[in-house]
């Protein structure tokens, strides 16, 4: 808890008492928005899980609005109740966390989600009945490749062999 630690100047605080001692003051004022700038990003990894808990219990119990931001996607995952991911200082995709998993809308969505499985193809021949013939530009590959796209997403099925 934070209880002792008023008698300390921040430079005393270790990085974990100076983030639990912000949020608390940020509360403690009954404000209705909190905004949280990569609040963890200087933790190591077991204080960031345990203040990522923390953070998350102190903010659904006092109701205020939570501007987030972070770097981190399971970060985002694990405290958001809505997620907005932004490309070069543009808002590209808005939406639930389930929404942004499931239903990327651009190659960079889903890579943030870390989920993208890409393969860097050439397209060769276009063929007929909806056929494409394309060339991987690491290895080849031989059989076929169904495909079905979507905005952002790409979901392939049947017998693919990498060779």
């Amino acid at each position: 808890g934070l209880a002792g630690l008023a008698h300390r100047y921040p430079s005393e605080l270790s990085g974990g008492e100076q983030q639990r001692v912000s949020l608390a003051r940020a509360l403690v004022g009954q404000t209705g928005l909190v905004l949280c700038d990569e609040p963890l990003s200087n933790l190591d990894a077991d204080l960031r899980d345990r203040m990522r808990v923390e953070i998350s219990s102190l903010i659904r119990a006092s109701g205020a609005t939570t501007i987030y931001i972070t770097h981190d996607q399971s970060e985002a995952f694990a405290l958001a109740d809505r997620i907005g991911v932004l490309e070069k200082g543009r808002l590209v995709q808005m939406g639930s966390p389930e929404d942004i998993y499931t239903n990327p809308v651009t190659p960079f969505v889903a890579r943030f989600t870390g989920l993208a499985g890409e393969l860097p193809v050439r397209i060769c021949d276009a063929g007929s009945n909806d056929t494409v013939r394309v060339e991987m530009s690491t290895r080849s590959a031989r059989g076929s490749l169904h495909a079905r796209t979507s905005p952002g997403c790409l979901d392939v099925s049947a017998g693919l062999l990498m060779t």
